[in-house]
């Protein structure tokens, strides 16, 4: 199965990512914080990353630069969940690391088939 590590301040939206990602078969594991979530990769390496844009403490761009340098090999994918487009904070995020990005709320179906279209390109 699957592994997708959720990092998500609001709980509300994790669960919401949760039950989507379950019901489309992913093991799901969350992190409130990007401290949390690096400590949750060095014990389990996720295939996927749902990644907030904005957390407090450790923001998204310190959490690609550190999860880079942390794990120079990692093939996970990381999806990049905003609620504006800020092209020039997309364009700095894709040159941290993510693989794409969605907009924020998602839903199953555009959730899904970002993962789909993910899936493609890696194939």
């Amino acid at each position: 199965m699957k592994q997708c590590l959720i990092i998500e301040d609001s709980a509300i939206i994790r669960k919401v990512g949760r039950l989507i990602l379950e019901q489309i078969g992913y093991k799901v594991s969350e992190a409130e914080s990007a401290d949390e979530a690096l400590v949750m990769c060095q014990q389990e390496m996720p295939q996927l990353i749902l990644l907030d844009w904005m957390m407090p403490g450790m923001t998204a761009h310190d959490f690609l630069q550190t999860f880079s340098q942390t794990f120079p090999r990692s093939r996970t994918q990381i999806i990049y969940c905003v609620t504006e487009l800020d092209s020039d904070d997309i364009n700095f995020a894709f040159s941290g690391g993510i693989t794409d990005f969605i907009m924020k709320p998602y839903n199953r179906e555009s959730l899904q088939e970002k993962i789909m279209n993910l899936a493609r390109v890696a194939a």
